[in-house]
């Protein structure tokens, strides 16, 4: 890949801005050269994992420069969500339910010198910081892309899904998963106004026809953000989060507090410590299903397969 400028310098102010809130009282460590050195290896051998499910997937890395004429003709909803930092040559792939929402916050903030926000600024804010909505034309997004330090964050995959139904399906109140749950329960002839169990959500997860066009909750990581064209300079783990973003922080010479903590409330829920019961709560049939579709996850990223299918 093109060598990329020198990190610059900046800080990450804390603010508060309504429910939008990076808690002063959550410190993010700060990390000594040697501890930097001493995790080198880590992300070294997480960059070389995906290189080599890309190539056994039939992608290749372009080493001299990414191209983004792949996506000239897709909608913006279909291409991966980069957020950006201009002012710090910074990029993010949004993946739900992987750390996005304080990534987002914190770009938000650190484009706008952490100034106070109000709930409305800063949802325009982080929506201007799409990288498709802040460029005009393919041509500059792609010189930022070869410019930029490119960041992803993955987590469990099957815990992910767990952690989807939770926050979108289950009391839900956003309109789009109000009309998706009712329309799942109508096709198996139940009460459209009851909840949605997990099993009906997994099932229909294994009855949609391209799991790469699910909901961008549920959807798999490289669809997500298509590592085997961006190769990110990072990939990072909510698992090891108090360790990655210190590491981000301390590569790029940023000061920060409170973002991605050990004591976030986003890494303190309390179902993570159970959520293999949701899944031995399925039919074998379907754990093993489910399983097989996000199994490519597991080979890309690392992590060990379950333990109780």
């Amino acid at each position: 890949m093109p060598k990329k400028e020198n990190a610059v310098c900046f800080a990450i102010v804390i603010v508060t801005i309504s429910m939008y809130t990076i808690h002063e009282n959550h410190r993010t460590k700060r990390l000594s050269t040697s501890d930097v050195i001493s995790l080198q290896p880590r992300y070294r051998e997480r960059a070389a994992r995906i290189r080599e499910q890309c190539r056994l997937h039939g992608s290749e890395y372009n080493e001299d420069w990414i191209s983004l004429r792949r996506y000239a003709n897709l909608a913006i909803d279909d291409r991966p969500r980069l957020y950006i930092s201009d002012k710090y040559k910074v990029m993010v792939c949004n993946v739900p339910k992987c750390g996005s929402t304080q990534w987002r916050k914190l770009l938000t903030y650190l484009e706008n010198d952490s100034r106070k926000l109000t709930v409305t600024e800063y949802r325009k804010k982080f929506r201007d910081r799409l990288l498709w909505h802040a460029e005009n034309g393919l041509d500059a997004a792609e010189r930022k892309v070869n410019e930029y330090y490119r960041i992803m964050t993955v987590r469990e995959p099957l815990e992910r899904l767990v952690s989807a139904y939770k926050d979108k399906l289950v009391k839900v109140k956003q309109p789009v998963f109000v009309a998706m749950t009712k329309r799942i329960r109508s096709k198996n002839g139940n009460n459209t106004d009851g909840e949605l169990t997990f099993s009906e959500f997994v099932d229909s997860i294994l009855a949609a026809p391209d799991l790469n066009r699910v909901n961008k909750h549920w959807k798999p990581f490289t669809a997500n953000c298509d590592p085997c064209l961006f190769d990110y300079d990072i990939i990072a783990k909510l698992e090891t989060i108090d360790e990655d973003f210190p590491y981000i922080a301390a590569k790029l010479n940023i000061k920060a507090l409170g973002a991605f903590s050990k004591d976030s409330d986003s890494l303190k829920k309390k179902w993570k410590s159970n959520y293999r019961d949701y899944y031995k709560a399925l039919t074998r049939h379907q754990r093993l299903k489910i399983f097989e579709l996000y199994k490519s996850q597991y080979d890309y990223f690392g992590y060990p397969y379950p333990d109780y299918l």
